[in-house]
């Protein structure tokens, strides 16, 4: 009996043990899938980020073309009346025979002109220069005390170039207060919802972003009366790679990159759509005076 005993036991034990590595090697398995699943899932956020980063970079330079062709055109322009004007004042016996004759005059209003062209292309290109260096933020610390008025407005100049010629985008003004985050990684978030939002209503139509401050959060909302969305598509729109199929709305992973930056940073985004109307995007970030020591936020995939 006791030796039954003990063979029941050491049987027991056997099966235990084989449980057990069983377990483990399922546990090791899962850990490894999910590993594989976050590095998929970093790779296709890149993807999409460096997909985004084509489409700013052209329309930046679209944009930075068009001043420095007016600059071009203007230079050309003033360097032949800098010539016209050599030519006369080289004819002339004394100063009162050019003063006042159209073949000064005329130069003369032509290199001001010319001048005031110069002048508002600098101004446009030094616009988009400072936009663009404000919505990157390569030279600034990841987390810091950020204005997030200052990054919408950066996101807005660099995103004009995609907005089409019949499309209306309106911007409530707001004050908001600083508040402990990362700036970059919002920016982002902001690029792609409106992104979204201009893609959805084509080639007309109206999109308004308004943000304000509510008791310990700051909200961001951005709606457009685009094509919109089904209940079915709105149940999938933070998938990876997620596609509205009938819609021109081409999500691809930017809601996905944006609903993992709002998370890190214990805010959330929500979506309102309906097929045929349009859609409202609410971003909720809460206001901090300092990094929480409890939850560091994470940095995002680059």
């Amino acid at each position: 009996m006791r030796e039954r005993a003990l063979q029941a036991e050491n049987e027991r034990q056997t099966v235990e043990l084989e449980k057990s590595q069983q377990l483990a090697q399922a546990y090791q398995e899962l850990e490894d899938s999910h590993q594989q699943l976050q590095e998929t899932q970093a790779q296709l956020i890149m993807k999409e980020k460096m997909a985004s980063l084509g489409g700013l970079v052209a329309g930046v330079a679209h944009e930075i073309n068009n001043p420095m062709g007016a600059v071009h055109s203007a230079v050309d322009v003033s360097m032949r009346c800098a010539d016209r004007i050599e030519e006369q004042l080289g004819m002339a016996t004394s100063l009162e025979q050019v003063r006042g004759t159209p073949a000064i005059q005329r130069p003369l209003k032509l290199l001001g002109d010319n001048l005031r062209v110069i002048g508002q292309a600098a101004e446009r290109i030094v616009t988009l220069v400072r936009g663009l260096k404000s919505f990157a933020r390569i030279d600034e610390a990841q987390m810091q005390m950020a204005d997030l008025d200052e990054g919408i407005d950066s996101t807005l100049v660099l995103l004009q170039p995609q907005v089409k010629a019949g499309v209306t985008l309106t911007r409530t003004a707001s004050d908001l207060p600083k508040t402990w985050c990362a700036p970059a990684q919002l920016n982002q978030v902001f690029m792609s919802v409106l992104t979204n939002a201009v893609t959805a209503v084509g080639e007309n139509g109206r999109i308004e972003l308004a943000a304000e401050t509510k008791q310990d959060s700051i909200y961001v909302r951005i709606r457009d009366d685009g094509v919109g969305m089904s209940e079915e598509q709105l149940s999938h729109i933070f998938d990876l790679q997620f596609r509205s199929g009938a819609t021109r709305v081409k999500m691809g992973s930017g809601l996905s990159m944006a609903y993992r930056i709002l998370q890190e940073h214990d805010g959330e985004i929500l979506v309102e759509s309906e097929p045929g109307k349009g859609s409202l995007v609410t971003l909720r970030i809460p206001i901090r005076q300092e990094r929480p020591t409890e939850q560091p936020i994470e940095r995002a995939p680059q």
